[in-house]
């Protein structure tokens, strides 16, 4: 599972994923069209992989509710969360 995984570290990290052949993928998005268009093109290039898109947005819980149960109805075992998504309330602390 790789929340946040339609940009950034996420996505690098999913690329690599996919480049060491896992047998399966969740990606977590916030927003699952923006990134279907990129998910269609890995999952034709790595066809030996099933890739999940799952939609989690970290600011709703019902989004974080939702996503747990489409993962864990899809698969009862995790063997990797890299937990990539975040969000900052207070830009006090980039100061």
């Amino acid at each position: 599972v790789i929340t946040g995984s339609n940009s950034g570290i996420g996505n690098e990290i999913l690329k690599i994923f996919l480049a060491n052949g896992v047998k399966q993928v969740f990606a977590c998005v916030r927003d699952k069209k923006k990134f279907l268009q990129e998910i269609n093109n890995y999952k034709k290039k790595f066809q030996d992989t099933k890739i999940e898109l799952i939609e989690f947005d970290l600011k709703d819980e019902k989004s974080i509710i939702n996503a747990s149960k489409e993962v864990l109805s899809i698969s009862n075992n995790i063997d990797i969360l890299v937990n990539n998504a975040a969000e900052i309330e207070n830009s006090y602390f980039l100061m």
